[in-house]
């Protein structure tokens, strides 16, 4: 996820862009999850993945400080 983020970086989105960009990338995961799930034979109940869809399971915390770090090496090597 680190490495896309830091390609995000040097697309130059505007604003508008970036809130659609981060709504599509919801509605792909919302998708993503019961289908993963299904592919690896279910280990997550279906509450589980109607909570996750619901927003009530605390998501991992993004690390912006590895993210920041990666972006300044990717910027010394360019």
């Amino acid at each position: 996820m680190l490495t896309g983020i830091i390609g995000i970086d040097d697309e130059g989105l505007s604003d508008e862009q970036f809130v659609l960009l981060e709504k599509l990338v919801v509605e792909q995961l919302e998708k993503r999850i019961p289908g993963r799930n299904v592919q690896l034979s279910k280990p997550l109940c279906v509450d589980r993945v109607a909570a996750i869809a619901a927003g009530d399971i605390e998501p991992l915390q993004f690390d912006y400080e590895e993210a920041e770090r990666r972006i300044a090496i990717k910027k010394k090597a360019a």
